[in-house]
């Protein structure tokens, strides 16, 4: 049940998040999309603040004896509040009539099913050869989505993602840099969390104090993302992801020299720094996408967008879990969450280096 709810969840959610870029880039002016995109993502940033701190509260409370189950009340007043705020002020638009591409969609979420689930479960029920072979037919898998889709597009049919988009090498090395960002970030806190929890007995409200440095650092960063106007946004991306390496490494080196006695504000400056680099990175890649892809496809940008923030997230949490659950296997969590520090701290610093030496040689 709570698998097929969260289903229903994300379907709905992909039905609604990617409106929101998508109204911001056609509705503001260039010179305006920095601040714009900076207050998105601060807005964002306080919600990552005040989920954890809330949840936890709402566990350490336990209304109804309804236990971790409490987390899902804040849902609801929320997405009251959503619906009449969009109706207030969301300026109506003349409708575009395009009908779905659901066989596209099909493809597109059967590939990331085999890609994805294989790399979560696999190591747990010891590799058994269907779960091998759901990995090896993402592969062709992903292949025939993209014939599919640009047969569909030859012939004039709406597509999931336009050729417009899949031919735009600014759009796709944009997407991919979304893809490895998100991939360093989500699975590392998932980990850090269980750790806080299981392995040194922090309650649910006292890890959620000891990670809420990093949305407000991402907050702080969003904020002022346009004091940053002057510099391109490779040079802001390829500094947020030298941030994000930096307190990675930072937070490893707290961790282990703290061990057990670890308290919140032991990660404070680490995890904000980290924010700082993420908020950083992030509104300049999303602006850089958003400017890449033409204003009347900005609705598909923007759910490509999504989808391969949401795929990297995936990838990550799958990479992420799997070092530290199979190295904390052994007893030894200090060892484990000291190596799942490590894929974050590769990725974000062979995304630095990468970003700026390409535009330093061109």
């Amino acid at each position: 049940m709570l698998i097929g709810a969260r289903l229903a969840h994300g379907v709905f959610a992909a039905m609604m998040v990617p409106q929101v870029l998508a109204i911001l880039n056609v509705t503001f002016p260039p010179e305006q999309k920095t601040r714009v995109f900076g207050i998105f993502g601060a807005v964002s940033s306080l919600a990552s603040v005040a989920g954890p701190v809330l949840g936890g509260g709402l566990i350490a409370l336990d209304p109804w004896g309804l236990d971790w189950r409490a987390i899902f009340i804040v849902n609801v007043p929320l997405g009251l509040v959503a619906i009449v705020g969009a109706a207030l002020t969301i300026p109506p638009a003349e409708a575009a009539s395009r009908k779905v591409d659901w066989i596209g969609t099909g493809l597109f979420a059967l590939t990331t099913v085999c890609l994805i689930l294989p790399l979560i479960e696999g190591r747990t029920i010891g590799w058994p050869w269907p779960i091998i072979a759901l990995l090896v037919a993402s592969l062709p898998l992903a292949a025939l989505t993209a014939l599919y889709m640009r047969r569909r597009d030859r012939n004039g049919q709406a597509v999931l993602i336009p050729a417009v988009l899949v031919q735009n090498t600014s759009f796709m090395r944009g997407l991919g840099q979304i893809v490895i960002v998100f991939s360093g970030v989500p699975g590392f806190f998932l980990v850090l969390t269980i750790y806080l929890q299981s392995a040194l007995d922090l309650t649910p409200l006292q890890s959620g104090f000891a990670t809420a440095a990093f949305p407000a650092g991402v907050m702080a960063a969003s904020m002022s993302a346009s004091r940053l106007n002057g510099w391109p946004l490779y040079r802001r991306i390829g500094f947020g992801a030298g941030l994000l390496a930096s307190g990675m490494v930072l937070t490893a080196t707290v961790l282990s020299h703290v061990g057990a006695g670890v308290m919140p504000w032991h990660l404070t400056l680490p995890l904000a720094i980290c924010g700082l680099g993420m908020g950083t990175a992030v509104v300049a890649l999303f602006q850089s996408v958003m400017a890449a892809a033409p204003a009347s496809e900005s609705g598909a940008a923007s759910g490509a967008m999504q989808a391969f923030q949401q795929v990297g997230a995936a990838l990550g949490i799958a990479v992420i879990s799997a070092i530290y659950f199979g190295f904390s296997a052994t007893g030894d969590t200090l060892h484990a969450i000291l190596l799942a520090c490590l894929y974050p701290v590769i990725v974000f610093t062979l995304l630095g280096v990468v970003t700026l030496r390409k535009k330093a040689i061109a």
